[in-house]
């Protein structure tokens, strides 16, 4: 599944109505050389997940966390841009996606 053929928010139906309880930022190194469906793909192949899309790119997953039913947004950005927003929001936690083959997104890790 790709993240164009994921399906939105409006065509997703949930009996589960609540707040997000597990904001995630995922970074993206500008110019690794892999495709970034490859990290992406156990996110989207999750029963309960949508695309939104309203100011940045977002996988909402509904999975539960101990016993509880919850709500995980992941907001997908380069790793420019999201150094950009780190002061708009509030992130539980952060991924750093890189090719361990490439020097400069290696350099960055430092």
């Amino acid at each position: 599944m790709s993240v164009t053929n994921c399906p939105t928010s409006g065509s997703f139906l949930t009996s589960y109505t609540g707040l997000t309880h597990c904001r995630i930022l995922m970074c993206f190194m500008c110019g690794d050389p892999f495709d970034v469906e490859l990290p992406l793909s156990p996110l989207l192949n999750h029963q309960c997940c949508y695309v939104t899309s309203d100011e940045y790119p977002t996988i909402t997953l509904e999975t539960y966390l101990d016993t509880s039913k919850r709500r995980v947004e992941v907001t997908l950005l380069s790793y420019h841009a999201a150094s950009l927003v780190q002061g708009e929001f509030l992130f539980n936690g952060y991924i750093l996606v890189y090719s361990a083959k490439r020097r400069a997104s290696l350099s960055t890790l430092r």
